[in-house]
């Protein structure tokens, strides 16, 4: 609207500048001069534009073209009201900051080739580990030599201690050597310090452990009883060194028993 009001007052001070002033020879406008009328009396293209009485009063000087006097009378056409300018069409936008040219990165060095690796040195083959020799299988351990074997067959002779006393005694052994099965009399009698005690005798059995040399015998049965005596057992220890039993009789009452293989 604004511009549209600028154009049509413009044209309107252009044409009471510039454009020829005309009465009208006809009379019908009263005098009033006519603006846009062709002097001559033909007619204008252009628009006439009638001034108003109300406008009197503002009259300009004779045109120079000789022309009557003519008031400049203006037409109020109104002015229509601003259109809102967006603030940021107003304002002009700050020039933008030139960006400084970007410096130019200078070529990257080569990088020169990866100086090449001297061979390898060849491993030399490695020497050739001899074969192992065979372990020969150990030895056989040579079998745990036989103990010899004990014979205890034969007379005994020695003494044991009973209630009675010390008392002699001669043991006459069997030994069965296929399974160290014994068998022995047992004969006791009076002695060197108590001739008081009677002869008597009985049979006995037993076995012999000859790894642990060791020997048992209890009695049997009575050969010879004499009144008052009962029979014993043993338990005795064979040492091969000294060719010896010793051990204890197996009565409470009685002791310690000791033989030699009789000469």
């Amino acid at each position: 609207m604004r511009t549209f009001g600028h154009a049509f007052l413009s044209l309107i001070l252009l044409t009471a500048c510039g454009a020829e002033k005309s009465a009208d020879p006809t009379g019908e406008t009263g005098g009033v001069p006519q603006y846009g009328l062709d002097p001559n009396g033909g007619e204008d293209p252009g628009v006439a534009i009638e001034i108003p009485d109300s406008m009197a009063g503002f009259e300009e000087p004779s045109a120079a073209n000789g022309g009557g006097d003519a008031a400049l009378r203006f037409i109020d056409v109104g002015v229509s009201e601003p259109e809102a300018v967006d603030p940021a069409e107003e304002a002009p936008a700050p020039p933008a900051e030139e960006t400084p040219p970007a410096e130019e990165t200078p070529p990257a060095e080569e990088t020169p080739p990866p100086a090449e690796a001297p061979p390898a040195e060849e491993t030399p083959p490695a020497e050739e580990t001899p074969p192992a020799e065979e372990t020969p299988p150990p030895a056989e351990a040579p079998p745990f030599p036989e103990a010899p074997a004990v014979d205890l067959g034969g007379p005994w002779v020695g003494r044991y201690e009973c209630l009675q006393g010390f008392t002699d005694l001669t043991l006459d052994v069997v030994h069965d050597l296929s399974d160290d099965a014994l068998a022995a009399e047992f004969a006791f009698g009076p002695s060197r310090d108590n001739p008081e005690v009677p002869e008597g005798r009985f049979a006995m059995r037993g076995r012999f452990e000859a790894l642990a040399f060791t020997l048992t015998l209890v009695p049997t049965q009575w050969i010879q009883a004499p009144e008052g005596y009962g029979m014993i057992g043993f338990d005795a220890f064979y040492d091969p060194i000294t060719d010896s039993l010793s051990g204890w009789i197996d009565d409470p009452a009685c002791g310690e028993l000791t033989l030699e293989r009789a000469r």
